[in-house]
């Protein structure tokens, strides 16, 4: 059986280093697959056709990949994706577009837009432009894995479903907690017979990043005003419940990994 790790690169979500981490590991045998575009779609069957014509690859790294994960013959997927507060995702976002835009111009719309808005201009502008999106409940709406949920409202159903589809994954991570969750991830990669240095070097974070959590959001909020706090709390409601229940499934997960009888079922 041969084991291929995928790696979906939610952006703005610690997907570089994750991405620096298995290149260390893998070398040439580490491939980079995205389309033309940022907002390109690749289907599991796109990624299973990829897969199987890189017989070397032993790590995919993919922007643009969507889920569900494929089912290949003879191949072993081991998918790695990473969640991140909602509400500080965002505000890394516009300050990452907004040095893109003033440091090497237009290379996306969004990083146009973020060097000649402000802040609360910058959200108002991704709010107008779909009903869910890069800035609005946008993890829910990629575990949906269907681009319908971005012109429509979603529904109590769809987010049971978005939460059905992050259970079902064999790993999940969180951004703020990337050394415990790079413990999980080694002991999912071990059971498959995977074992990978995960030493690594932080990439494309800020100074801002450094502080605790709760520490950057009462920045956040107190530089914006009441109103824009208010849209971004109520734009990102089922991320916010996302990411709570994610807390609560991640530290269960870690739970079971910390028991001797999973340690002894993953060295065996």
């Amino acid at each position: 059986m041969r084991n291929v790790i995928v790696h979906y690169h939610i952006f703005k979500n610690a997907g570089s280093t994750i991405d620096h981490i298995l290149q260390n590991n893998f070398k040439n045998s580490w491939i980079a697959y995205d389309g033309e575009k940022a907002h390109s779609r690749i289907s599991p069957q796109e990624l299973e056709n990829f897969i199987v014509s890189h017989p070397s690859a032993q790590a995919v790294s993919s922007h643009n990949a969507i889920i569900p994960v494929p089912v290949i013959p003879g191949i072993a997927i081991a998918p790695i994706l990473f969640l991140r507060h909602p509400l500080d995702r965002i505000r890394s976002i516009y300050d990452f577009e907004r040095f893109q835009g003033q440091r090497t111009g237009p290379v996306s719309r969004g990083a146009e837009h973020a060097a000649r808005l402000n802040f609360d201009e910058y959200i108002q502008w991704r709010f107008d432009s779909s009903r869910n999106g890069v800035t609005h409940n946008h993890h829910t709406t990629w575990l949906l894995h269907h681009p319908r949920f971005q012109r429509v409202e979603i529904s109590q159903a769809d987010f049971e479903q978005a939460l059905h589809t992050l259970d079902s994954l064999p790993f999940f991570g969180l951004v703020e907690r990337f050394d415990e969750s790079l413990g999980l991830l080694s002991a999912f990669l071990g059971s498959m017979g995977i074992h990978i240095n995960m030493e690594y070097q932080v990439k494309n974070s800020s100074k801002h990043q450094v502080k605790p959590l709760e520490e950057r959001l009462s920045i956040l909020q107190d530089s914006i005003g009441s109103t824009t706090w208010s849209a971004l709390e109520a734009r990102n409601q089922w991320d916010l419940k996302l990411y709570a229940t994610a807390q609560k499934k991640f530290q269960a997960r870690l739970d079971e990994v910390s028991k001797p009888a999973y340690q002894h079922r993953v060295v065996a």
